[in-house]
């Protein structure tokens, strides 16, 4: 493994650098991965891959001085500013897990786990949004409904029926076990406009986020070029509230997001780059 030591760039310089970082080791074929740590100045706020910047107020983020620059990963918007980013390159193939999108994150976020584990944080992954909707609708003892339900066609129009009545917007795959299909059914309840569409990455939670208690803590995005993986994602020390909902134009939610200065104040930004530092050598790493 390539382990880049910490820099402190501009968010037009840290998105070349990773875009080079993937060209680079996809022109030289590496077998081994790259990973690196990184921090913003100033604070800059990232859009996903094919997201609109629309939403944003060009005059308030200059005012702040906050830059604003396009990421090669997709997701949602995120602030850069009171964080730590880092960002893993390696082969597709390089992974046990490689070609699912959710396994991958999820095998690559480990070592990140393992690096807080070293300073007596405990992390796991969170759920996503569409689990904890049905968990909030529906009790455990009767939990009917899950993200794969393999019922015959017959019951499908009266467990769409019934979900109507207890969910507002609903992605849901139907597999028909006798002929191998699986199909994707959108439910809108009638009368309802559908949810306000959030533009803030942390205000989402996906099952490849890293979560302390249940928060999500650090959100991760990825992007796929060639047979290899640029998985990049930000570890919040803080956030201001106030200047987020400014700028994303929605409230945070403070009982599903956390930060280090939450979870553990006395813990310095220089010691979470040691563990992830050593968690990384420890595995065959070197500094370049």
């Amino acid at each position: 493994m390539r382990y880049i030591d910490f820099d402190v760039n501009s968010g037009e310089k840290n998105m070349q650098i990773d875009n080079d970082l993937l060209d680079f080791a996809i022109k030289n074929k590496l077998s081994e991965p790259i990973f690196r740590l990184y921090a913003w100045s100033p604070a800059c706020v990232s859009l996903g891959r094919n997201q609109n910047d629309d939403f944003l107020d060009k005059e308030f983020l200059k005012s702040k001085n906050i830059d604003v620059i396009k990421r090669l990963t997709g997701g949602r918007a995120l602030l850069h500013d009171k964080e730590l980013t880092y960002s893993y390159i390696c082969p597709i193939a390089s992974l046990q897990n490689g070609e699912s999108v959710v396994n991958s994150y999820k095998e690559i976020s480990k070592n990140l786990v393992k690096g807080f584990e070293k300073l007596g944080i405990e992390l796991e992954f969170g759920q996503s949004d569409c689990v904890k909707t049905l968990r909030k609708h529906t009790s455990c003892r009767n939990l009917k409904y899950r993200l794969y339900i393999k019922r015959p066609y017959s019951r499908i129009s009266q467990i769409i029926e019934n979900m109507r009545s207890r969910l507002s917007t609903l992605s849901v795959i139907i597999q028909n076990p006798c002929r191998g299909m699986t199909r994707r059914v959108f439910t809108q309840p009638q009368g309802k406009k559908p949810h306000t569409k959030q533009d803030y990455c942390m205000s989402i939670s996906t099952g490849a986020d890293l979560s302390f208690e249940g928060k999500k803590f650090i959100g991760s995005a990825q992007f796929r070029k060639e047979g290899y993986i640029l998985q990049h994602g930000s570890v919040l020390f803080n956030y201001n509230k106030d200047l987020i909902e400014q700028l994303f134009n929605e409230k945070v939610d403070e009982n599903s997001l956390t930060c280090l200065n939450l979870i553990n104040p006395d813990i310095s930004c220089e010691e979470v780059i040691r563990a992830l530092h050593d968690t990384f050598i420890n595995q065959g790493g070197q500094v370049v």
